[in-house]
């Protein structure tokens, strides 16, 4: 959207006229706006006109009328804290940010302003994505430059009269109340997407806490059933415990009465094996003494006999002993003559080869060494 914009020029003023069509404006005015009719006055003229203009339009538009805004923004991952719209796509319909005011138009991304604004939005999604930061400008009242299907600027139509200038104001105000009511259309189109998705949110939530709740009851109903059971089993549990402690108990009785029983039994048996053992201990005691006698005596007469035995041997023995000696020194005295006559021999030898040696002559070899 494009408002005329009123440069240094004494012709390009609005008359009372035009003022008079206009009618109020939206905020009250101490003043009506006076305009000099003298080319000196192009200046006040300006003022007054940039005046008039600004109560024309909203305060948030009026802050950067004509003014550049540039605003820094963090790229991807981070989202974009305003949404656009309008008939090109370029002005600020929601904001969620206090930099950035509803109404704005963006006509610059990260300084470039050449580009036509109908390829802004595209613009600033590519910045978003291939940068961490990225700025903005922000403008309103000034047509883009390079929109070529902008046409001739306010300041040629306002040459050809009062009344040209009135209509292209009237259509201004059309456009900026159709592009108003188009983002009020806009935000409650925004308004009732985010009602229905809290509304549907609400009712997941709701499901999701029914569901919770069923399943919390469901579960309190099992913890119930398995206590239930629980408790049965442990009654059953105790019942025949008492039951199995109760047979226990009976059958150590019976086992105590029997044992008792038995120690009787084997104490009588006891007794009467000890009453017969004691009469068989008295018998062999007798017999025992008689055998003991018995084995004394032969055990006398035994000793006896193999002393007699043993004296019998030693007698025999030294009787051969001294048999032995006698023919020991018999067969000493027997060799000692052998040897006797054996010497004589050798010796009447050896003489008789001494008188034979020297008979002969014999060499010496054959002597005696």
């Amino acid at each position: 959207m494009v408002l005329p914009d009123i440069r240094n020029s004494s012709s390009q003023k609005l008359s009372t006229a035009a003022l008079q069509v206009l009618g109020k404006p939206k905020k009250p005015v101490q003043s009506k706006p006076s305009f000099p009719a003298t080319a000196k006055g192009g200046a006040a003229a300006l003022r007054e006109v940039k005046k008039a203009r600004a109560r024309l339009l909203p305060p948030n538009v009026a802050k950067i009328d004509g003014v550049d805004c540039t605003v820094e923004f963090r790229g991807y991952p981070a989202a974009l804290q305003f949404d656009l719209g309008g008939r090109i796509g370029n002005v600020v319909i929601n904001s969620r940010t206090a930099e950035v005011l509803k109404g704005w138009r963006v006509v610059g991304v990260n300084g470039e302003r050449s580009m036509p604004s109908a390829h802004v939005s595209e613009a600033i999604s590519s910045a978003q994505r291939k940068s961490r930061k990225f700025n903005l400008t922000f403008c309103y009242g000034d047509a883009n430059p390079a929109d070529a299907d902008e046409g001739p600027t306010p300041a040629k139509q306002l040459k050809d009269g009062e009344k040209d200038e009135i209509e292209k104001v009237k259509a201004q105000r059309l456009k900026l109340k159709e592009e108003e009511e188009e983002e009020a259309a806009a935000a409650r189109r925004c308004a009732k997407a985010k009602a229905d998705a809290e509304a549907e949110r609400v009712g997941q939530l709701a499901q999701q806490e029914e569901a919770v709740k069923q399943l919390a009851t469901k579960e309190k109903e099992d913890r119930w059933k398995r206590e239930e059971k629980e408790r049965e089993d442990a009654e059953k549990e105790a019942q025949l415990q008492v039951a199995r402690e109760k047979q226990e108990k009976e059958r150590e009785e019976e086992d105590e009465v029997k044992t008792r029983e038995a120690e009787k039994r084997r104490s009588k048996e006891a007794v009467e094996a000890a009453e017969v053992q004691l009469a068989a201990e008295r018998e062999a005691d007798v017999e025992e003494a008689d055998a003991a006698k018995k084995r004394a005596a032969k055990a006398r007469k035994e000793k006896m006999m193999m002393i007699e035995a043993t004296q019998a041997k030693e007698k025999a023995a030294a009787e051969e002993k001294v048999a032995a000696e006698e023919k020991v020194a018999a067969a000493e005295k027997v060799a000692a003559a052998a040897a006797v006559e054996m010497k004589k021999e050798a010796a009447e030898v050896k003489a008789k080869s001494s008188a034979l040696e020297k008979s002969a002559g014999l060499p010496s070899r054959f002597k005696k060494r």
